[in-house]
């Protein structure tokens, strides 16, 4: 059976560029807990399908999102698997109470159905951040032992991969 999109909602459904634009643009000191809303619905989400999620993609969100601030170095495609290279970003050992350096990381999505790039309005404006920079990033449930995975980047536009399984190494040396 062929892949067929229209079938999903696919794409951020809770952090999107709309949210993170209206809560970059609020004060920090007048924010209140509905500006964090969306977190609270995600992070509810996640914990609703955590037992359909690949291993790797729990491990990778778990606490904290260690993709957030992490910065797209590569993307590569070899039939049906993609590899995405990932700088991480400036990350923080609680066990040492240390701080660690940036660290290159690979997710190897295999059995990969679907890749789309969805580009904003490219005259939305410059900024001093890297495009290639992950704001936030999602994992949902489909059928068929598929899941979605898809990124915000910095320049909001979306990255969106639908696939079988998922392989997430650190230190990967690019």
């Amino acid at each position: 059976m062929t892949f067929d999109p229209y079938r999903y909602n696919l794409g951020m459904k809770f952090l999107t560029s709309e949210w993170h634009a209206s809560y970059q643009t609020t004060d920090s000191k007048s924010r209140t807990l509905d500006d964090y809303e969306p977190l609270d619905r995600y992070r509810e989400h996640l914990e609703k399908i955590r037992s359909e999620l690949p291993v790797c993609l729990v491990e990778i969100y778990g606490e904290t999102d260690i993709l957030h601030d992490a910065h797209i170095h590569a993307v590569q495609q070899i039939g049906s698997d993609l590899k995405v290279q990932v700088l991480l970003a400036l990350l923080y050992d609680p066990e040492a109470s240390t701080k660690i350096s940036a660290q290159p990381a690979e997710l190897t999505y295999a059995g990969v159905e679907y890749l789309h790039y969805r580009m904003k309005d490219p005259n939305g404006g410059e900024s001093d951040y890297s495009p290639h920079e992950i704001i936030y990033n999602e994992f949902d449930v489909l059928d068929d032992d598929l899941f979605s995975h898809t990124f915000l980047l910095r320049s909001y536009d979306e990255l969106c991969i639908c696939a079988r399984s998922l392989l997430f190494s650190r230190g990967i040396a690019f």
